[in-house]
């Protein structure tokens, strides 16, 4: 029923994937997103309302805990398509005050980088990545989210973004995906 595909050094297929939203099918891998940071996902409904400032690309709790949406991007080896995720990163109060006057106004900050924690747990690691000390580098366009690079050299994360993920490491990764169907051909 099934065909399977032999990966060799001339030949790695293609990925595409049929998006759950839109039901088109997209080139590459589909990026694992979280709508947002662990700490707020947590909450009950009753208690975001009371807590939580939240918008899709920045978050508030408790008026003591910033976050914005970024996008951490690892090389998937023998592909030119990258895997990404969506998280959210931790920033201290002064930074968020900064990158927000940025990101409403499109004014520049004058600096590129921004130092912060995972606010999520990727899944598929053996050490958890909440918390994990990363950099935000703010990209040249306005419109476009910040990047994240894992700066704990210890953590697995951090060698799999410098050196690339197996392609069956994403393929994994891709199967937690609710709705997502992979097309490997």
């Amino acid at each position: 029923m099934f065909q399977s595909v032999k990966i060799n050094q001339q030949h790695f297929p293609r990925m595409r994937y049929r998006c759950p939203s839109c039901s088109e099918i997209h080139q590459g891998f589909p990026a694992l997103a979280y709508g947002l940071p662990d700490a707020i996902f947590a909450l009950s409904a009753e208690e975001r309302e009371d807590r939580a400032i939240i918008s899709s690309d920045l978050c508030i709790l408790d008026d003591t805990r910033y976050f914005i949406r970024c996008v951490l991007v690892v090389p998937v080896n023998g592909y030119e398509e990258k895997f990404e995720y969506g998280p959210w990163v931790e920033v201290a109060a002064e930074d968020f005050g900064r990158y927000s006057v940025w990101f409403n106004l499109g004014a520049s900050p004058g600096w590129n980088t921004i130092k912060g924690q995972l606010a999520n747990a990727l899944p598929g690691n053996e050490h958890t990545t909440l918390g994990l000390d990363c950099r935000m580098v703010l990209p040249e366009e306005d419109d476009l989210r910040p990047t994240v690079e894992v700066t704990d050299a210890g953590h697995a994360l951090y060698n799999e973004q410098a050196h690339g993920m197996a392609i069956m490491r994403a393929t994994e990764l891709i199967s937690n995906l609710k709705g997502f169907v992979l097309i490997v051909d």
